[in-house]
């Protein structure tokens, strides 16, 4: 994988990690703090000489656990000398009968002092103070607590116990949560045994416990987007959108060229577009922000890491199989493919069809006797003696001797302990609760579904994935049950079971095989696409209310720099005249323009193939069609094709306005620090972005349930209804409401499917000890 850090080396010109006491520590602890008062009953200066020593020297540690952020960071060689000697007065002395010269002869002492001591209140109370560093209680937000702010420093913990920072769970969200615990730990190469590694530190791998989540990695978290926004305003998530149509525009799916998606270096290529708008002479006031000494290195690479995130998550789907193994990912199947892409319904049609078609033509084929007498109430005829269940097909003396019983029970026994647990783990899994990649893909599905972004086949086939995983698997074996009861040869009841398990995984089997998606090209470009659509906001770039209110524009210049245009950024003309004005291209970009032309006049194929982006569409009918119905749009990485307005990006990226840091920092004895009556601005009474500590982030199995309740007495579905109605979106409002009905019916036929299985087995038990 490329260095996940090239972009912020680039721009920031380091790679230390941030000492948060910098910024929020105001004072140093107090002579006062320092306990030193000998227990009463405890003479000897051996004793009293721990006692004091001891605590001194876990006071230093707290006060090296608040600057250093955790004590994660002090727990290292080079610091035993440092906590070996504690202040006296202004100077400096040495602890007289304990000359620790390690880490281990402090812990050495700890112990020993414990041990003699029979009041150890000064101790507990200092033990207290870093456990309460060490392990905050979860608490609200202020907006001095989000701000991340500061200097850099070399192989330590990037936040601390305390930190708000942002994390991402399998449901591909953002969260504002707390740190609450930091994990240092060692490369898996590095070797402790070798003795040039004696004085040697390695560069230490930090985890974090965040909330709910544990052993979270940094690339797993960023600051919050509030206190960004707090310190630099808006305009880089102006820029961040139009990052995204830059991007696009650039990437192709065209194996073997070199701006082909899996070849190209999407992370490199933002990096030059942010330092292009950085340095724009129009956005000097940002500049001056992002350069100032208040905000720091570490708060210039927070804000980069943080509109990024995107870009490498694009870098981490191509280049990190082991996250995002699709080719491993049983539960990947033809649904999906459309979810993502919005294209290749063809072949989907006939598998569809398929899979519907088999097991309705085999219930429809049911013709003889039940064999157990309660499916009567389900419409069957109930045979009620010898003659008749032979007359019905059944062979008596395996009837008798419950052979037909036996088989029944064999399959439901199998449903119940492998077919039950898969269906209950599928449907957990479509809800986006798994670390799998079909989860976040899933995951990413549904953001976008939120958004109201993605086109009708995308729709289509994600709600066929969901339904197609969920309630027709359950639907399927319940179907099979009822059919194998009425089946009068055995050697049928296991082809019929074999025929239902082939059937439900006809849609996975067939993605792979060879000819499907050989190399996962396409399942890789439409993840890559999809994590561009959840970014991008277009009912935002539509709309100047919406845009002027996200990004704190004033609406009336908005609209004169879009021409009054009620679709604002949006205008397929603009776009096909700007695409082609060498005043919005690079110098590169001109050059390739040229050549274009040029290959166009010579109708030279393989030159046009080389500089022109072609469309490209997953599916055989899918060019045909599209090409016919004028839908360039609806190609691989065309989608925002309408949005490349780049003569009003132009006027749009720097009109978002820069806050003052003065509001901000304060100068106290000489120092710049946050001021303090930011600790009074948070939640509840102001919102935050990002932030709702009823939302733990996680489809744990009381979440799941609390999700599942709510859907099954449809108070899922109403909010969505309400707010499409108010926004006068009535076909939406339709067919959300008809997808609401469909979701309970897959959410009761599903969690209802081992209770009829239980059922099924104990009719068959009693029907066969009764026969």
């Amino acid at each position: 994988m490329k260095n996940d850090e090239s972009i912020i080396d680039r721009i920031v010109s380091t790679r230390q990690i941030r000492d948060i006491g910098e910024v929020f520590k105001d004072e140093e602890p107090s002579e006062e703090d320092c306990l030193s008062k000998q227990t009463p009953g405890k003479q000897g200066v051996g004793s009293a000489i721990f006692s004091k020593t001891t605590v001194q020297l876990l006071q230093e540690m707290t006060t090296s656990l608040e600057t250093h952020g955790s004590i994660v960071n002090i727990m290292e060689p080079n610091v035993s000398a440092r906590l070996a000697t504690t202040r006296r007065g202004t100077g400096q002395f040495v602890a007289e009968s304990a000359n620790i010269s390690n880490l281990d002869g402090f812990w050495d002492h700890f112990v020993d002092s414990i041990r003699k001591e029979e009041s150890s209140s000064q101790l507990d109370d200092l033990i207290r103070r870093v456990i309460h560093l060490e392990f905050p209680k979860e608490d609200v937000p202020t907006v001095r607590r989000v701000i991340n702010v500061g200097r850099l420093h070399d192989n330590r913990a990037r936040y601390s116990p305390g930190s708000w920072v942002e994390i991402r769970g399998y449901d591909m969200k953002w969260r504002l949560d707390m740190i609450t615990r930091v994990v240092k730990q060692a490369p898996d190469d590095w070797d402790w045994n070798n003795p040039n590694n004696a004085r040697e530190q390695p560069q230490w791998d930090f985890y974090y416990h965040c909330g709910k989540h544990r052993r979270l990695r940094e690339d797993e978290l960023r600051s919050p987007k509030e206190g960004l926004r707090r310190v630099f305003g808006r305009r880089p998530w102006v820029w961040q959108q139009y990052a995204c149509i830059k991007v696009e525009d650039k990437l192709r799916f065209q194996e073997g060229h070199q701006n082909d998606c899996i070849l190209f270096d999407v992370q490199k290529y933002v990096a030059e577009l942010w330092e292009e708008w950085l340095n724009h002479p129009s956005n000097s006031d940002f500049k001056a922000v992002f350069d100032d000494d208040r905000v720091g290195d570490f708060g210039r690479r927070e804000l980069i890491i943080h509109v990024m995130k995107p870009f490498k998550l694009m870098e981490k789907i191509k280049e990190d199989k082991e996250v995002w193994d699709f080719a491993g990912d049983s539960s990947i199947g033809i649904y999906t493919y459309l979810g993502l892409l919005g294209s290749g319904a063809t072949i989907l049609c006939v598998i569809l069809f398929v899979q519907v078609a088999v097991p309705v033509l085999l219930a429809l084929a049911v013709d003889g006797c039940p064999l157990i007498q309660w499916l009567k109430i389900l419409g069957s005829d109930v045979c009620t003696s010898d003659q008749e269940r032979e007359d019905g097909g059944y062979d008596l003396e395996e009837y008798r001797d419950g052979t037909y019983h036996a088989m029944t029970l064999v399959i439901c026994a199998l449903y119940l302990v492998r077919v039950v647990p898969d269906t209950l783990i599928t449907f957990h899994n479509t809800m986006g609760a798994q670390n799998t990649a079909y989860s976040r893909l899933l995951s990413l599905r549904q953001l976008l579904w939120s958004q109201g972004d993605d086109t009708l086949a995308q729709m289509f086939g994600y709600k066929l994935d969901i339904y197609m995983n969920t309630a027709y698997v359950s639907a399927l074996y319940l179907l099979n049950i009822y059919i194998i009861m009425h089946t009068d040869t055995v050697l049928d009841i296991i082809l019929n079971s074999l025929a239902f398990e082939f059937v439900a995984r006809l849609d996975e089997e067939t993605t792979k095989t060879l000819w499907w998606d050989p190399e996962q090209r396409w399942i890789t470009a439409g993840a890559m696409s999809m994590v561009l659509q959840t970014t991008m906001k277009l009912k935002w770039l539509k709309d100047s209310k919406l845009f002027s209110q996200e990004f704190a524009v004033d609406e009336e210049t908005l609209r004169a720099a879009c021409r009054n245009d009620p679709n604002l950024l949006w205008n397929s003309l603009v776009s096909s005249e700007d695409t082609n004005n060498t005043a919005f291209m690079t110098k590169d970009e001109i050059i390739t323009s040229r050549f274009r032309k040029v290959a166009h006049e010579l109708n030279n194929e393989n030159a046009i193939d080389e500089y022109e982006k072609p469309p490209v569409y997953f599916g055989f009918l899918d060019r045909y069609i599209r090409k016919f119905l004028h839908q360039k749009d609806r190609s691989t990485f065309n989608r925002f094709i309408n949005y490349r307005t780049w003569s009003r990006w132009e006027k749009v990226l720097y009109m978002s306005p820069v806050p003052s840091l003065d509001d901000l920092f304060v100068t106290k004895h000489g120092k710049v620090k946050l001021d303090k009556s930011l600790d009074k601005i948070g939640p509840p009474d102001e919102k935050f972005v990002n932030f709702d500590p009823d939302d733990q982030g996680e489809l744990g199995k009381r979440m799941f349930a609390y999700h599942a309740a709510n859907v099954l007495l449809l108070k899922h579905v109403f909010p969505g209804l309400k707010n499409v109605w108010t926004k006068k979106h009535f076909r939406s409002f339709w067919f959300r409401l008809f997808d609401g009905l469909l979701e309970w019916i897959a959410y009761v036929v599903t969690l209802s499917f081992p209770f009829f299985v239980v059922v099924a087995i104990i009719g068959v038990t009693i029907s066969w000890l009764g026969k």
